[in-house]
C-alpha cells in the first residue's frame, strides 16, 4: 500500500513537472514567434552592448587622463630640476 502511494506521488510530481515544462515551452514559442518581442529583445541587447562600450570608453579615457597627468608631472619635475641647475650654475 505504501509503495502504491509513493508510486502515485511520484507520478503526480512527474505530471506537474511536465505541465510546467509545457507551459515554459509554450511561452518561449510565443516569444520567439512574436515579432514585437524579437525587436524588444534586440533593442535590449543593443542597449547592453552600448552600455558596455560606454564603460570601456570611460575606462580608456580615465587611463589616458592618468597617463597624461603622469607625463605632465614628470615634465614639470624635469623643468624644475633644469631651472634649479641653471640657477645653481649662475650663482
Amino acid at each position: 500500500m505504501a509503495e502504491r502511494v509513493q508510486d502515485l506521488q511520484s507520478m503526480l510530481q512527474q505530471r506537474e513537472k511536465l505541465a510546467a515544462l509545457g507551459t515554459l515551452a509554450a511561452g518561449l514559442a510565443h516569444e520567439l514567434n512574436n515579432p514585437a518581442a524579437a525587436v524588444n529583445r534586440g533593442a535590449r541587447n543593443l542597449e547592453e552592448i552600448f552600455r558596455i562600450a560606454v564603460s570601456i570608453a570611460e575606462a580608456e579615457s580615465a587611463a589616458v587622463n592618468k597617463r597624461s597627468t603622469t607625463v605632465s608631472w614628470r615634465l614639470a619635475a624635469r623643468r624644475q630640476s633644469g631651472l634649479k641647475q641653471r640657477c645653481a650654475s649662475i650663482h
